[in-house]
């Protein structure tokens, strides 16, 4: 099993609030950190009003456009369960900046970018 590195206040922050955005969508079994997938360790999952379940990741402004998210996203959208979507909260202030960049990425298919 793979740990996490330290999470910095900010993120504990983003990764709160993904969670509450979570419940307050109706989305019911939320876990925050998720449950581990292969190697992999989203920060949030959940299941929709229609079943299906969706995964979260907090991120900060400054962690884009960095390869290492990019590859961490693209690795989530490729041995993530076929159709699984993933939202990814970042600041309101970058959210445009970040939407563009993973257009970009070539991962507006996978993940959906959430402001918080």
């Amino acid at each position: 099993m793979l740990a996490k590195a330290a999470e910095s206040s900010e993120h504990v922050q983003g990764r709160l609030a993904l969670k509450r955005e979570f419940e307050s969508r109706g989305y019911t079994n939320v876990k925050s950190p998720a449950d581990q997938i292969r190697d992999m360790i989203p920060d949030v999952e959940g299941i929709n009003p229609a079943g299906n379940k969706v995964y979260g990741e907090a991120k900060l402004c400054e962690d884009f456009p960095d390869n290492d998210t990019k590859d961490q996203l693209r690795k989530y959208g490729t041995q993530l369960p076929t159709g699984t979507k993933i939202q990814l909260a970042v600041p309101s202030a970058c959210r445009a900046s970040v939407e563009g960049t993973i257009i970009g990425w070539g991962l507006d298919g996978i993940v959906q970018v959430v402001g918080l």
